[in-house]
């Protein structure tokens, strides 16, 4: 069974600058991978640099397909986007000084991961891998979501959509959407690969010049 923790305004999610977890694949075409509460709007842009950053319209690379944001009643799993590059090209396969993501692996508590995020890159430590935490900060309120994984703290505001992943592998473990000064709260990558029915290849550095080649999948 879960607990229940809450996110602060001031940290949980809201429309902003974030980084996207992952590449993705679907029918061989990459897509970024970020949260819904980042850029979840159907045919809403995603720059780089973003907006926060000095990113105008000329620096557009994606456009968001499709989004899976918690429910503003009851209990969810994913906070979630899926977003199609104006070119394959556009997006790359690794992150900078760590490398290209090789798959996906369960959470455990005790476990080391890592995210290297718009902030910086840090490492934590998972202390629950079946949470229930209610968050605030949605357009509507706050949301409840069920199977969530918490580490200790890890991520700053304008690390949601990082990806948690095991620093010994480099599979990817969960998808950062909230968090605190105590904890981070990541959905399960599993969950969220299944919600967007698309299967994972690698993921890019958030400060990544645009103009490489997607690999393919490791």
């Amino acid at each position: 069974g879960g607990h229940e923790a809450e996110g602060p305004d001031s940290e949980g999610p809201r429309r902003g600058p974030g980084p996207w977890g992952l590449v993705v694949s679907r029918g061989g075409y990459p897509y970024p991978l970020p949260n819904s509460h980042v850029r979840g709007d159907r045919g809403e842009p995603l720059m780089h640099p973003g907006p926060a950053d000095g990113g105008t319209e000329a620096d557009v690379i994606a456009y968001t397909v499709k989004s899976v944001p918690p429910p503003r009643t009851g209990a969810g799993e994913v906070d979630a986007a899926l977003a199609r590059p104006i070119r394959a090209d556009i997006v790359i396969d690794q992150i900078i000084g760590v490398g290209r993501i090789t798959g996906i692996a369960d959470p455990a508590k005790g476990m080391t991961v890592a995210k290297q995020g718009r902030n910086c890159y840090t490492t934590g430590t998972i202390i629950d891998t079946d949470a229930t935490i209610k968050v605030a900060g949605y357009p509507w309120g706050a949301a409840v979501l069920d199977h969530v994984i918490l580490t200790t703290a890890m991520a700053a505001p304008g690390d949601s959509g990082s990806v948690a992943y095991d620093p010994s592998t480099r599979r990817a473990v969960g998808l950062i959407f909230a968090g605190s000064s105590v904890v981070t709260a990541a959905n399960r990558m599993t969950t969220v690969m299944r919600a967007l029915a698309a299967a994972p290849t690698a993921a890019p550095a958030p400060s990544a010049a645009p103009a490489l080649a997607i690999a393919g999948a490791a």
